[in-house]
């Protein structure tokens, strides 16, 4: 009898939705090895070989007898890559596939996943096993190949408590957001990277430290300031910043991170800023705000924080953004002759950008002692101009967080 379960209402929505996590390295994988150690991987991590299929109105999350996922070595660069990240699988023919193209001096190897059942905690997890057992194997150990069966649970068996009515339609939202929609055919995004130098990532989480301020806030400071200092206002404007917060590690015992997915909430903060409002004012503002809904959540007080979000008047577009925070990602085990150069999370490599999103959205890391920030700009109300303008700015403001520590 196969291993099944239905589908819960945010699985659901996120159905038709991969993303990816993708590793820049120098040296050569070597591809049999790197093959028996993805088979490794799914071989104890029953998810990575299920599929999701309809039966009636029902979503079915499916275990199969002989299905595994797809592993694909190619010879090529990074626009080889996000080719093939483009050709999504579809969700009856597999929920996980590993993708490496490489050339004479190095690859990127690219973990993508179906969004309904993985997200970045769970991708995290995998493509550092997936590193750690590729490292045995070169170095001449052998690896289990124990097979579980057991499939991940819904994230509302963790969060039903925790999520509110305003959480639940924000969940539907985004995930109609997320869905593919064929009808757009030229970008409705523009999409910029930034990778802050070692020294001024060093100085930013000194100055976060120092004045008892995360550094997701400091980082939401400096975009609210960037926000509004592009905009070249005379006078304090209200400005909208959302906050993705992870629930794994706030609930005891912790929830693991393959154990399920999307267990998150977004957390909005309405903040007056002005020209001399600063960065680090703006952060302590977020994280004040943040501390106090974690409370509320944590105790049962989800009434109070529908009450609210429902009430609260929401800034226009332009003055909305988001920020995601992958926190921080440490290296990957790898042999001695293979060295990880760069981590790219998510939008950057996966997301569709004909896909239209509602505000500026952003996502967080740091990865080799560097901050790196990803954003994607909505193409209706954002120029080229405006999205270069924005980045300066809070480049800038990042990279001088050095005048906070004396402060």
């Amino acid at each position: 009898m196969a291993v099944e379960r239905h589908l819960d209402f945010v699985e659901e929505k996120w159905r038709d939705k991969y993303f990816a996590l993708s590793l820049r390295y120098r040296g050569q994988i070597k591809q049999e090895q790197m093959k028996t150690a993805y088979e490794s991987l799914f071989s104890r991590y029953a998810i990575m070989r299920s599929i999701i299929v309809n039966e009636g109105d029902r979503a079915i999350l499916r275990l199969p007898e002989n299905h595994f996922p797809e592993y694909t070595f190619l010879h090529g660069g990074s626009d080889l890559l996000r080719s093939e990240l483009r050709y999504q699988t579809r969700s009856p023919n597999g929920l996980s596939r590993l993708i490496i193209v490489q050339d004479e001096t190095g690859g990127h190897i690219a973990l993508q996943q179906n969004h309904a059942v993985f997200d970045g905690p769970s991708t995290q997890h995998l493509i550092r096993e997936l590193w750690r057992a590729y490292t045995r194997i070169i170095s001449g150990h052998k690896i289990s190949f124990l097979k579980k069966s057991k499939l991940t649970q819904p994230p509302s068996n963790f969060m039903l408590g925790v999520w509110n009515a305003t959480d639940r339609m924000i969940l539907e939202l985004d995930a109609q957001t997320a869905s593919p929609l064929p009808e757009y055919h030229t970008p409705m995004t523009i999409h910029r990277t930034t990778r802050l130098p070692a020294t001024a990532t060093a100085n930013l989480i000194s100055a976060s430290r120092k004045h008892k301020v995360s550094l997701h806030g400091m980082i939401c400071g400096a975009l609210l300031k960037s926000f509004s200092a592009a905009r070249e206002s005379s006078g304090a404007e209200i400005m909208t910043c959302y906050s993705q917060v992870d629930f794994r590690n706030r609930v005891t015992p912790p929830i693991g991170p393959v154990d399920t997915a999307l267990v998150d909430f977004k957390h909005r903060v309405d903040i007056a800023v002005g020209p001399e409002s600063t960065s680090l004012e703006l952060a302590k503002e977020v994280k004040k705000s943040l501390q106090q809904e974690l409370r509320r959540r944590t105790t049962n007080s989800s009434a109070e924080t529908a009450l609210l979000a429902e009430n609260a008047q929401t800034s226009p577009r332009e003055r909305t953004l988001q920020v995601g925070n992958a926190g921080l990602i440490t290296h990957f085990q790898t042999p001695p002759d293979l060295e990880i150069l760069e981590l790219t999370l998510l939008s950057e490599v996966a997301v569709n950008d004909t896909i239209p999103i509602n505000h500026a959205d952003f996502t967080a890391f740091t990865f080799g002692d560097r901050l790196s920030i990803d954003v994607r700009f909505p193409c209706d109300i954002f120029s080229e101009g405006d999205a270069r303008k924005i980045e300066d700015a809070y480049v800038h403001e990042l990279a001088n967080a050095h005048r906070y520590l004396t402060t």
